[in-house]
């Protein structure tokens, strides 16, 4: 199944969703799927090898003879993002997909073979409070916070969950300074205890120990003082307003030339500020809604977020 790549298009377009509900592809959807790369381009993370060529081959039967399939459904947060979940299976759906939302009802159209979303449209007025509780519970989940802590939150504090989550922060920190604390005095040993050792060897390696083994030992003491100081305040505070969402990739090489390892770091952002989160919640937020943001004042750890207000969009 396809996810239909729409950088360009809006899945709840009403002209494309009048075009197909008449059983006609628009020419900006014949383009976009005409064009393998851009078609194929978000599954091919998921995708490899026969199973690649193989929703490419059920694609071209799509665009030999298009045959445009509706049916009713809700939005599914899954591992890799939201699918449209129908009666008879569940559709992926592209990363960009215009104003869709969780908890609303949309009459999908897409193609049956490749399973590309084509479009989408409410079938019944949406009910806001209920969409906005939805998508509350989904982020809750995919952030691990409960009701409790939300509440907590909002009054301020900590929750006895995410203090744990804090002080595991707090003793991650322990363990990276002493680790640092003795590389460095490893590094100290070995360069000043040898008494005809060079100057030319013994300074530059001091020098490398207190400078480079120096900033890991800071960085450890810096994690556990502003864990410890959020642990003591038991209190969290509150940014609103739209957030996006950023992937940061970084590739690295193995210790003996083999292939390159790549890792991807997901984000929140908001008011030019930046919060670590998983790949599932990556996924579950909506971009560029508004929405309060609860976070621990030293050590900018996300511990919650929910809407500001009803997500509908009109």
């Amino acid at each position: 199944m396809i996810p239909l790549d729409t950088v360009t298009l809006d899945l709840t377009d009403p002209r494309s969703v009048e075009a197909n509900r008449r059983g006609e592809l628009t020419p900006a959807q014949q383009a976009r799927l005409a064009n393998p790369v851009i078609a194929l381009d978000d599954m091919a993370i998921g995708l490899f090898g026969l199973n690649l060529l193989r929703q490419a081959a059920h694609l071209q039967q799509d665009l030999h003879a298009p045959e445009i399939q509706s049916a009713t459904g809700q939005l599914v947060l899954e591992e890799r993002g939201y699918m449209a979940d129908i009666s008879e299976r569940r559709l992926p759906l592209p990363p960009n997909r215009g104003q869709l939302l969780p908890g609303i009802t949309y009459q999908f159209y897409y193609l049956p073979q490749s399973g590309a979303v084509l479009s989408a449209e409410e079938i019944q007025t949406p009910d806001a409070a209920m969409a906005r509780e939805h998508l509350t519970d989904l982020l809750a989940q995919a952030n691990q916070c409960d009701a409790d802590a939300l509440t907590a939150n909002r009054q301020g504090r900590l929750a006895t969950r995410q203090a744990s989550r804090l002080f595991k922060t707090f003793v991650q920190g322990l363990i990276l300074s002493a680790i640092s604390t003795g590389v460095v005095a490893v590094f100290l040993v070995t360069f000043l205890a040898p008494p005809n050792l060079a100057i030319g060897i013994r300074l530059p390696g001091v020098a490398f120990a207190v400078l480079f083994g120096g900033l890991f030992v800071w960085a450890g003491v810096s994690q556990v003082l502003r864990a410890a100081l959020d642990l003591m305040a038991n209190r969290v505070v509150c940014v609103e307003g739209p957030v996006q969402k950023q992937i940061k990739v970084s590739r690295t090489h193995s210790a003996r030339g083999g292939p390159r390892r790549t890792s991807r770091r997901f984000y929140y952002l908001i008011n030019s500020q930046r919060f670590q989160v998983s790949e599932r919640a990556y996924h579950a937020l909506i971009e560029d809604l508004p929405y309060w943001l609860y976070y621990t004042p030293r050590s900018k750890l996300l511990m919650s977020i929910e809407p500001l207000a009803e997500p509908v969009r009109r």
